[in-house]
């Protein structure tokens, strides 16, 4: 890697700082983004958002998909964040992450250029992933299923679960840097012994997703219809 490209800290109060997903880090720079800027904007939004209205939404969805309860808070997290970045769109009023901002003045005008990552959620979309080989301690290749390119993922917590090879996740992946990405809440990955079914439905309906304007409406009925396909395909093969 080019030395040019290394994003060393070096002038807190310079405000061009931009941030770049094909850029390097400094270990300062990446613990910082990862303990005081992800993590507690994470905490913030939970505080702020999840309240009875979305926890009551939550539930009658889990309903509707007969989802067991040990799949509850994982649900709840991607239905949440799916909920909260849909919202933005909608309406820019209603802007969690300019209000975290403004509740760190202070830090943010330190560092200028987790100020600009933060501001990257504003392009995040939902979307299912085919699952490859890890690499490393903790990193693992996915598949983008609209794209078909393939991604450098890595597990923020030790909590996360990388997803098995040779299965379909769905959920967010956020930027890091040296083009990498981790997943903004775990994923919810599909039984392996459903993978044919879900990837054909997958693909039957990629056309709609290049068709469609609205992403976040896009993958929540994908994710909805997904979910019995998985349903059903299980039925069938234990009664098989």
């Amino acid at each position: 890697m080019k030395r040019e490209n290394i994003l060393e800290f070096t002038q807190p109060g310079d405000k061009s700082f931009k941030y770049r997903h094909n850029y390097s880090m400094s270990m300062e720079l990446r613990d910082e983004l990862l303990a005081n800027v992800y993590l507690k904007f994470v905490h913030f939004a939970f505080e702020h958002l999840y309240d009875e209205s979305a926890i009551e939404a939550f539930n009658q969805f889990m309903q509707e998909h007969d989802l067991t309860k040990e799949n509850e808070s994982l649900i709840h997290h991607i239905l949440f964040w799916w909920r909260t970045l849909n919202l933005m769109k909608i309406d820019p009023d209603l802007n969690i992450i300019q209000d975290f901002i403004n509740h760190h003045r202070d830090y943010f005008e330190k560092w200028p250029l987790l100020k600009s990552w933060l501001y990257e959620w504003h392009n995040i979309v939902p979307g299912f992933y085919f699952n490859g080989s890890q690499f490393g301690a903790n990193g693992y290749v996915m598949i983008d299923t609209n794209t078909h390119q393939p991604l450098d993922v890595f597990n923020p917590l030790p909590t996360f679960d990388t997803p098995p090879n040779k299965t379909i996740s769905a959920g967010f992946l956020l930027p890091f840097c040296d083009s990498l990405y981790f997943p903004l809440c775990e994923f919810y990955t599909f039984e392996a012994s459903t993978n044919q079914e879900v990837a054909a439905h997958i693909t039957h309906y990629s056309d709609l997703y290049e068709a469609s304007t609205d992403k976040f409406d896009w993958f929540i009925r994908m994710f909805s219809l997904l979910l019995r396909v998985e349903k059903v395909t299980l039925s069938n093969l234990r009664n098989n």
